[in-house]
């Protein structure tokens, strides 16, 4: 992994916290999605997503991506999620990231980890109405 991937992974996890709560503030918010969750869903999901996002930097195997998409994201349109309010909240949660780790983060590595989170939301967000449109969801 690339210096400013071992930063990235480590500013996550310094601020792990941080995240989770933000995160948590603008689910309780979100009139678009059907279940408010807590801390600590908050917590699983996004120790889930750092590992897919690990597995994306290390260019290994994607199991953790697999399952992620095989299993939670339908789960999510099984609580009633729809397409668009899951892509929305998975936008919002894409500008608290960046808003959280670009600005924490040291100058020389700031425009990667600001790069890696952009390709990284476009391809969570495809993937994501992909599932949906596959599995009938409403939009």
């Amino acid at each position: 992994m690339d210096a400013w991937a071992h930063h990235f992974v480590e500013l996550w996890r310094a601020n792990r916290e941080l995240i989770g709560v933000t995160i948590v503030e603008h689910i309780r918010s979100n009139p678009f999605l059907p279940v408010k969750y807590a801390l600590p869903d908050v917590h699983q999901m996004f120790d889930g997503s750092l590992a897919m996002m690990i597995e994306k930097l290390e260019g290994k195997e994607t199991i953790a991506w697999d399952t992620y998409m095989d299993s939670v994201i339908p789960a999510f349109y099984g609580q009633g999620a729809t397409i668009s309010g899951l892509v929305g909240q998975i936008t919002a949660n894409a500008m608290i990231l960046y808003n959280i780790l670009v600005p924490r983060a040291a100058e020389e590595h700031r425009q990667n980890i600001a790069d890696f989170l952009a390709r990284w939301f476009i391809e969570v967000n495809m993937t994501v109405i992909k599932i949906g449109i596959d599995a009938g969801v409403k939009s």
